[in-house]
C-alpha cells in the first residue's frame, strides 16, 4: 500500500497524521505501507511518528504530470493495487499521468475543498480517480453527486469518515461543573503567534482554570509565564489531555474532529484560510463556537470562552452533539476502501 502525502511548517502535519491512523489499521491487517514523500523534511516526520518512507521528489506544493508519473512507478515497484493520496496540491495533469503510467491502479483521494493552485474552492473539482473521501465539516453529499454524475467514482462523504487514531474509538467526555483545565492547541504550526494571543486571552477568561499549552511539531513559539500554564511538547497524541479537560480552545484541522470524538467542549479559531470552511459548518452544526481572526479577535475570544466556560449545562449538550457527529471509527471505514474493491 503507498500513501502519498507531505508535512512542513507551511502545509501543516494534518494530512500526515491522518493517514498515519488509517496506515496504522492496514498494517495490524497485515499490510505494508509506504509514505511517498517529497522531501527529507516529510520524511523525518512520518519516521519520527513510526511510518515508513520513500523520497519522491517534486514539489509539495503543486503535482504535476511528472510527479503522477514518479509516483505510479513508485507503486509499480512496491507492487501495490491501491494508492491514496492526500494533498493540497494535486491537479488534473499529476491524476492524469498516475492514471496513463498505471492504468489498474485503484486511486482514493482525500478532498477538503481546498486547492494551492486556487485556495478554498466553493464547490467539489472532478478528479480523475476511484474513490473521493470527503469528510469536512458541513459538506454536502449532493454536490459532490452532482459534480461526479455518470463517473465511476464512488463517493464517501460525511464526518463518519474523519479517520482518527485507535485512541479516540472509544472515548467518552464526563463535562464538570467548572472549568478547572482548558487545552489550547494550534495543531502544528503556530501563524502569526496565534498561539501566544489564545494562551494569554484565555489566561485573562478563565483566572482559575489551568492551561496544556500544545506546541507543534513544526511550530515555533513563546508562550506567557504563568504558573497555571504547562508546556506541551513533542507530543503525538494529545487524547490523554483532551481526557482531562473540561475546555478546549483550538484551531479548526485534524485536532477538531479529535476534541469531537472525546466530546470535549470547545472554541474554535481557523487559524489558516484552509480551515475555513470546516470551521463554518462547525459552527453551523452546532457543534461548538467559532471566533475568527480580525478585528477585535482577542476581545471576542475572551468573551467566547467566559460565556462557555460558565454555561454547565451548555458545555453537556455539546459534548454529546460532538461525540455523535464524530465516532472515532474513520480510519477503519477509509482502511476497508483501500483494500476492500
Amino acid at each position: 500500500m503507498v500513501i502519498r502525502c507531505d508535512a512542513n511548517a507551511k502545509i501543516g502535519s494534518g494530512h500526515v497524521t491522518r493517514c498515519l491512523s488509517i496506515a496504522d489499521v492496514l498494517e495490524r491487517r497485515g499490510a505494508h505501507v509506504i509514505f511517498a514523500v517529497a522531501d527529507e523534511k516529510s520524511a523525518v516526520f512520518v519516521e519520527s511518528r513510526g511510518g515508513h518512507t520513500e523520497i519522491i521528489g517534486g514539489n509539495c506544493m503543486g503535482l504535476g504530470a511528472e510527479d503522477g508519473t514518479r509516483l505510479a512507478l513508485v507503486c509499480r515497484s512496491h507492487r501495490t493495487r491501491s494508492l491514496l493520496v492526500d494533498s493540497y496540491a494535486v491537479s488534473a495533469p499529476f491524476f492524469s499521468a498516475l492514471r496513463r503510467t498505471e492504468p489498474d491502479l485503484h486511486v482514493v483521494y482525500i478532498d477538503d475543498l481546498f486547492n494551492f493552485s486556487c485556495g478554498r474552492l466553493t464547490k467539489p473539482a472532478l478528479w480523475d480517480v476511484d474513490v473521493v473521501i470527503a469528510y469536512g465539516f458541513g459538506l454536502e453529499n449532493a454536490r459532490f453527486e452532482e459534480m461526479y454524475s455518470g463517473t465511476r467514482v464512488k463517493l464517501f462523504i460525511g464526518t463518519r469518515y474523519a479517520p482518527l487514531k485507535k485512541a479516540f474509538a472509544a472515548t467518552c467526555h464526563n463535562v464538570a461543573a467548572t472549568v478547572q483545565r482548558t487545552l489550547i492547541t494550534t495543531g502544528s504550526t503556530n501563524p502569526n503567534g496565534v498561539l501566544e494571543l489564545m494562551t494569554a486571552t484565555v489566561l485573562s477568561a478563565l483566572p482559575d482554570s489551568k492551561i496544556d499549552a500544545v506546541m507543534g511539531a513544526l511550530s515555533d513559539s513563546t508562550c506567557p509565564r504563568d504558573a497555571r500554564i504547562h508546556i506541551q511538547r513533542g507530543l503525538t497524541d494529545l487524547s490523554p489531555l483532551m481526557r482531562r479537560a473540561d475546555l478546549a480552545v483550538s484551531a479548526a484541522g485534524t485536532t477538531l474532529y479529535e476534541l469531537c470524538a472525546a466530546g470535549v467542549p470547545s472554541v474554535v479559531v481557523p487559524i489558516v484560510e484552509n480551515q475555513l470552511p470546516n470551521a463554518d459548518g462547525f459552527e453551523k452544526a452546532g457543534l461548538g463556537v467559532v471566533v475568527r481572526p480580525g478585528e477585535g479577535f482577542e476581545t471576542r475570544l475572551y468573551k467566547a470562552v467566559e460565556s462557555l466556560a460558565l454555561d454547565t449545562d451548555g458545555r453537556k449538550s455539546l459534548s454529546a452533539h460532538m461525540r455523535s457527529a464524530v465516532d472515532g471509527k474513520g480510519s477503519e471505514r477509509v482502511a476497508k476502501l483501500l483494500v476492500q474493491w
